[in-house]
């Protein structure tokens, strides 16, 4: 098994659209590589690459919205969340988290991700945006006045946090670097770090210090927000509000992602 330093190389897998769809194509396709028989995939309530795997795979989804859990195919769903999932220990083989860590709370964080690890008996696959500049995306609430990341976001990763994650999970089997163009890890992380001081330049030039996507919720007074909504609609009347979201956010930044595979060995089982 290699090192962290061994894989800064070019990308592995080329993501070719800004949409979770890429990540769940790559997850189902790693499972049939592994063949491995059992997969439990966390936070994959909306959808979930459990669908696309071979009928002899158990199957297994926890999501915190049991609602979400009505419309994925899965032999197993459980409304839960972490860090606190009812599971045996290692009682999976593969455990998925795919744009979950960022949206931990920083008082779960750490418990969370032993429990992702304790549930596995092998692998885990974690993915995340890619120094993911969050002050891009802090909206104002007109209602109750509260600053909130818009996407629920309360972290970046870069590759040092990447790297610390083989604390919880065991050491890195394979690194995918998941963009609209492939490119050597570190250069893409001082150009995305240099891009980031551009944005909030500008952004203190201008005064322009939140801002405003197509629409989004309010965390504190769950107040929901539109802006030029309207204008959507008449454009096209079936606009799509996730479709206009994703259009929104790659105009203000390229999304780039991280997938990573972590193979466990005996020091990262915790009983």
């Amino acid at each position: 098994m290699l090192g962290f330093k061994d894989y800064n190389f070019l990308a592995r897998y080329a993501r070719k659209d800004n949409s979770k769809a890429a990540n769940q194509l790559l997850a189902a396709s790693i499972v049939n590589e592994l063949n491995v028989k059992s997969i439990l995939d966390i936070g994959g309530g909306t959808t979930s690459y459990a669908c696309s795997l071979e009928d002899d795979v158990t199957t297994a989804i926890v999501d915190v919205a049991s609602a979400s859990l009505d419309n994925v195919h899965a032999q197993i769903k459980i409304a839960s969340a972490l860090p606190n999932i009812a599971i045996q220990n290692g009682e999976y083989q593969f455990v998925s988290a795919l744009e979950v860590l960022e949206h931990l709370d920083p008082s779960i964080y750490e418990d969370s991700l032993w429990e992702i690890s304790r549930i596995s008996n092998r692998y885990v696959f974690i993915t995340s945006p890619f120094l993911q500049d969050l002050s891009q995306a802090f909206v104002l609430c007109d209602k109750c006045g509260a600053v909130f990341q818009c996407e629920g976001h309360l972290r970046r990763f870069g590759l040092k946090e990447v790297e610390n994650l083989q604390k919880y999970f065991g050491g890195i089997k394979e690194l995918y670097f998941i963009g609209p163009q492939a490119g050597l890890l570190p250069l893409v992380e001082a150009r995305q770090q240099l891009k980031s001081l551009l944005r909030r330049f500008l952004q203190i030039a201008f005064k322009k210090k939140y801002c405003r996507p197509p629409f989004t919720k309010c965390p504190v007074c769950n107040y929901e927000i539109f802006n030029n909504y309207d204008e959507y609609l008449k454009a096209d009347p079936s606009t799509d509000l996730n479709t206009d979201w994703w259009k929104w956010r790659d105009k203000r930044e390229v999304s780039f992602q991280f997938g990573v595979l972590f193979e466990k060995h005996i020091s990262h089982i915790r009983l």
